[in-house]
């Protein structure tokens, strides 16, 4: 099984397009990769992938687990996590990437 992290996300019109996607867990963290969209759909969607969220904590200055994310079904794909049963549309609570291009 292959783990991979999202610690962040970049717009387009405000739409999610691209999504900071880092290989392996805290422990052994790569460097965030700009993963397009269906890219990152195809790498969650796969059932060999777990796929989390990774949050900064600013006390700490470490990257902490977040939820597992998932895609959704039907025409419209997008990524998402559920958290005690509430759904995170898009991921758009992660950092917003804008800022490096």
């Amino acid at each position: 099984m292959t783990e991979y992290r999202i610690s962040g996300v970049w717009y387009e019109d405000d739409v999610i397009e691209y999504y900071a996607i880092h290989e392996g867990t805290l422990a052994e963290l790569s460097r965030a990769t700009k993963t397009s969209k269906a890219e990152a759909i195809k790498i969650v969607a796969n059932p060999k992938n777990n796929v989390r969220t990774i949050k900064w904590n600013y006390v700490t200055a470490k990257w902490v687990k977040g939820e597992e994310v998932n895609v959704t079904t039907g025409a419209n794909r997008y990524l998402h996590t559920v958290p005690n049963s509430t759904v995170t549309d898009n991921l758009s609570h992660l950092i917003d990437y804008d800022w490096l291009s």
